[in-house]
């Protein structure tokens, strides 16, 4: 999936069947269209002021895609959404791990065993017993000074 951004002012985005056409100005004057199916589009961008038609519009938003538009500069002016989130059900997934313990630990387990490439914990092996002894010699140290005082 990928955007459209259109960002010359006098393009037009008008709907052809089921597919968006962008009618571009020629420097000669004559208009060059192209073809963007719809099924291939994730977002529409309009940058500066180009127009595009009611019957389009209408058919991005049926379709679950977002008209974003920008300012000539490419300050976000606002956006035309979708009245429901085409990631609807990856969110409410998402939240399901979030809100059970075993498997959000589960999960954070597996990603920072993948970044990591340890195939145990991290504090196992000589060096993780070589912390733990040194961690728990400085507390043991400490405590016989205290009762040497």
């Amino acid at each position: 999936m990928s955007a459209v951004y259109i960002t010359q002012p006098d393009a037009t985005l008008t709907k052809a069947q089921e597919a968006f056409k962008v009618a571009l100005k020629q420097e000669d004057g004559s208009w060059k269209k192209h073809n963007v199916p719809a099924q291939t589009i994730e977002q529409i961008v309009l940058m500066g002021h180009p127009s595009i038609t009611g019957e389009a519009l209408c058919y991005a938003l049926e379709l679950g895609i977002p008209v974003h538009y920008l300012s000539i500069f490419g300050k976000h002016l606002g956006a035309a959404l979708p009245s429901y989130s085409r990631n609807g059900q990856l969110r409410l997934a998402q939240y399901a791990t979030h809100i059970n313990t075993e498997k959000r630990l589960a999960l954070v387990k597996a990603i920072v065993t993948r970044k990591t490439g340890f195939k145990a914990s991290p504090f196992s092996g000589a060096e993780g017993d070589f912390l733990k002894v040194q961690y728990q010699g400085n507390i043991c140290g400490k405590i016989n000074e205290n009762r040497r005082r």
